[in-house]
């Protein structure tokens, strides 16, 4: 069934407005994920994220009125990862970064095209912003969104612990569309 609906899936930026439909989109796809695998969100960061429209770069999916997907990215007021190498080249240049704070297709709906297509978007989204570099953290059992992301030109940079799981470190951006990461960041630490 999944193929047969994405030729009627609409991609467009979530605002304010789409927050409740978020949060219930969540809570729906929370109910069925791997503790860990799927950022911890409440409907008020939710809203609070959809409204940072200028630092922001967050689209949905829609099958009709119903949100099949989002993918939430904003730019942190205090560069975390700040122990990575490639995040401590970009603040040294004074390049914003957009953090992920998560991706969630409805379950009857994966494996349809959807999560490459809102890739996509965010990456349009934010390059139009002037936000050219993303990072985002995946948790390492999670295999399936690191090849989609890997797939859709991302780069594995490095692995960091958070308070549920190791993570891989995925960077996509200009630097992998311009050059080879390694000619342009100093990998050793600091």
């Amino acid at each position: 069934m999944p193929e047969a609906v994405t030729s009627v899936i609409a991609y467009r930026e979530l605002d304010p407005d789409d927050a409740d439909a978020v949060h219930a989109l969540y809570a729906r796809v929370q109910a069925v994920t791997p503790y860990g695998f799927l950022a911890e969100q409440t409907q008020e960061g939710i809203a609070a994220m959809l409204a940072a429209r200028g630092r922001a770069a967050c689209v949905g999916a829609w099958h009709g009125e119903r949100l099949v997907g989002y993918l939430l990215n904003c730019v942190e007021p205090v560069a975390t990862g700040a122990d990575s190498p490639l995040v401590r080249h970009l603040s040294a240049l004074g390049q914003p970064v957009i953090y992920n704070h998560g991706i969630a297709i409805e379950p009857d709906m994966r494996t349809s095209g959807i999560a490459s297509a809102l890739i996509r978007e965010r990456r349009r989204l934010a390059g139009a912003r002037g936000l050219h570099h993303a990072l985002m953290l995946i948790a390492a059992d999670n295999l399936a969104s690191l090849q989609l992301t890997l797939r859709a030109g991302s780069w594995l940079v490095g692995f960091e612990r958070d308070q549920y799981c190791q993570n891989f470190q995925v960077y996509a951006g200009t630097l992998t569309s311009s050059a080879r990461l390694a000619d342009e960041v100093a990998l050793e630490p600091a």
